[in-house]
């Protein structure tokens, strides 16, 4: 499959040409008001204040982890986890004609089948781009904690100490190129994440949410590492 070169110029916290950036994509934004964690995606702790959101020590040292990392190879693995995510959110939907018969054993046989070749869609979309158009903001996208997906803040991969939220969708991606143009039976949504080793960028990780059975399939992770 050849996927169409695009170049996408990102903003601080996200902000693209086609989008204002929110006051909540540079800094974590109190609300006080965080909706409880269902049991597959929590966020992160409170520290009972009613006025901040707090995040776990190893959350804390992935953010200065990010905050150090180089921000050319920051960017990237951004942006290839989050295209691998949107291609393997379309791959599946492409594979399903009828969402009834699908069950959440089915579903994982068709992801598995398709996540290398997610990331190499990944990779080969990544060579088109000029790195000095892509930039990062805020190392953990907190609004992605908040309905309708509740993005866990971090997630653990075997080869990482931690790897945190930067990206999340209801299947497309704002800055890909939109190549499947389906809808989202049988994806519900995709979370992405950084893995960081001390100062190093080490993987990512996507969680997948299914539409199906939503109340019973649970989330979908995988971890890739570098």
């Amino acid at each position: 499959m050849i996927v169409p070169a695009c170049t996408i110029r990102i903003g601080k916290g996200g902000e693209t040409e086609d989008s204002e950036p929110t006051s909540d994509e540079t800094q974590p934004t109190p609300d006080g008001t965080r909706p409880a964690p269902d049991e597959t995606q929590p966020t992160p702790t409170d520290d009972g204040t009613g006025n901040s959101t707090t995040f776990t020590p190893e959350e804390e040292a992935a953010i200065d982890a990010a905050y150090n990392a180089d921000p050319r190879e920051l960017a990237l693995m951004n942006a290839k986890a989050t295209y691998a995510a949107y291609a393997l959110s379309g791959l599946t939907e492409a594979q399903v004609a009828d969402a009834t018969i699908v069950d959440e054993q089915a579903l994982r046989q068709i992801i598995d089948q398709n996540t290398e070749l997610a990331w190499q869609l990944a990779e080969e979309w990544i060579a088109t781009l000029d790195p000095t158009t892509l930039s990062v903001g805020y190392p953990i996208k907190v609004e992605c904690m908040d309905p309708p997906l509740r993005c866990q803040s971090s997630v653990s991969c075997p080869f990482a100490k931690r790897c945190v939220l930067n990206d999340c969708g209801d299947g497309r991606c704002r800055t890909c190129p939109d190549i499947w143009n389906l809808g989202n039976l049988i994806i519900g949504g995709w979370c992405t994440y950084t893995c960081y080793n001390d100062v190093d960028i080490v993987g990512a990780a996507i969680t997948l949410k299914p539409a199906i059975g939503s109340q019973l399939v649970p989330w979908i992770q995988l971890c890739r590492p570098k």
